[in-house]
């Protein structure tokens, strides 16, 4: 079975400029998850996407393949799904489309090659899976949501807000981490959110979401623990 790695890194991130490249514990962003990628050893191919000069440079050097994305792809609008998908169209062009794909968050320093490594086997297990993604546990449960109106909180959900947590169903979200997904399922389908989705859950404080300022130093701060020899 072929895997393929994509990584889709692109430069002009807003609310966080140049993210991908920014420093955690002396490495930048993007290396982890390529190291990750790597050392999982379940991929013939670690391919970043970028339409970014200094990405390339740098997922090169970090071992990885990469793919020239056309800037039309490169913008706010664009999500992964879209770069995924014309990746893929081009490789099937050519009778090279992998059985399995794995689109990993170029910000997803704290995942490991366990996490590929269990999530992959999801594939072999029945009832057996078209996507596979990362999720976690919501931190504050969905039930206890507020939103600010006429100048007061207003509970979105009156009749469950006063539950008691441990009433509450569990509930899961996709993280940003990671999506698995057959190739070929996917092209003819361009979505993670199918009916045989399967999740590998990841603990909170390893699936940091790095948006903001905030969220970046709040990695960095973990990071000082986590990646401590």
């Amino acid at each position: 079975m072929k895997r393929l790695a994509i990584i889709p890194a692109r430069g002009g991130s807003k609310r966080l400029p140049r993210k991908n490249l920014l420093p955690v514990e002396g490495r930048p962003m993007l290396a982890y998850p390529i190291a990750c990628a790597r050392r999982s050893g379940l991929f013939e191919r670690v391919v970043v996407s970028t339409e970014d000069e200094e990405i390339r440079r740098l997922a090169e050097a970090e071992g990885a393949e990469t793919d020239r994305r056309d800037p039309a792809l490169a913008d706010d609008r664009t999500g992964v799904v879209e770069v995924c998908r014309e990746l893929l169209a081009r490789l099937e062009a050519a009778g090279r489309l992998p059985d399995l794909f794995c689109c990993l968050y170029a910000t997803a320093i704290f995942l490991e090659p366990g996490d590929l490594l269990a999530s992959e086997r999801r594939f072999h297990e029945p009832p057996e899976p078209e996507v596979v993604m990362g999720v976690s546990a919501f931190p504050l449960h969905p039930f206890k949501a507020m939103e600010p109106r006429d100048g007061y909180l207003r509970p979105v959900d009156p009749e469950r807000v006063l539950r008691k947590g441990e009433e509450c169903p569990r509930y899961l979200a996709s993280n940003g981490t990671f999506y698995w997904a057959r190739s070929r399922s996917f092209l003819e389908r361009p979505s993670f959110y199918v009916e045989r989705l399967a999740g590998h859950e990841i603990p909170y404080h390893r699936a940091i979401d790095i948006d903001t300022e905030e969220d970046l130093a709040f990695a960095r701060l973990l990071a000082r623990g986590m990646f401590r020899p």
